[in-house]
């Protein structure tokens, strides 16, 4: 696990832990917050608060391949992509800054409820334009179940799918739309 050592907008010194699966590429501070660029391409941008959770993030099919970051005094955070030969101007709070590739970017986000849950969950979308594939996986990545949704959910049951209903245990939801992408858990309990 890396520790990374930080100020914050009013001078205190704060760290925050990033897993030993990421591995950050460069950093940039907002405030109270840190923005995270990690050495895959195709890794989001990953904003953390100071307890080490991640709050946000900009999905790579936004920016594909963040290898430089800077905050400037506007607010606005500046990311550039070597491989692509582009950069990025983002406005963190969504409000789009107008003009080219620029763009206000509002991560989407999927919940699922209730968790734990007997067999039937309720998946909640919102931030996704147009249509939604849904593929629930197992712990092994197997495809479980598929699902294509218009709206902004579904509900989704455990029981009647090919081959009997699924044995309890944590399962993915991954929801993708025009190259945005979120997850959700699942926990099934008998």
């Amino acid at each position: 696990m890396d520790r990374i050592q930080y100020r914050t907008a009013d001078s205190l010194l704060s760290y925050i832990d990033i897993p030993e699966a990421v591995t950050a590429w460069d950093l940039a501070c907002d405030g109270a917050f840190l923005w995270v660029a990690c050495d895959a391409p195709g890794y989001p941008l990953l904003k953390y608060d100071g307890s080490g959770s991640v709050v946000d993030q900009i999905p790579s099919s936004l920016v594909p391949s963040a290898t430089g970051l800077t905050m400037d005094d506007q607010g606005y955070l500046w990311a550039s992509d070597n491989l692509n030969g582009k950069i990025y101007k983002i406005d963190p709070e969504g409000t789009g800054t107008g003009g080219g590739a620029t763009q206000g970017i509002r991560p989407p986000e999927l919940s699922v409820s209730p968790v734990p849950s007997t067999g039937a969950v309720s998946v909640s979308l919102s931030g996704f334009d147009g249509p939604v594939e849904l593929r629930f996986v197992d712990c092994s990545g197997r495809t479980v179940g598929t699902a294509a949704v218009a709206g902004d959910g579904l509900l989704w049951s455990a029981y009647g799918l090919p081959g009997g209903p699924l044995p309890a245990g944590v399962y993915t939801v991954v929801a993708r739309s025009g190259g945005l992408e979120a997850s959700g858990r699942i926990v099934l309990v008998r």
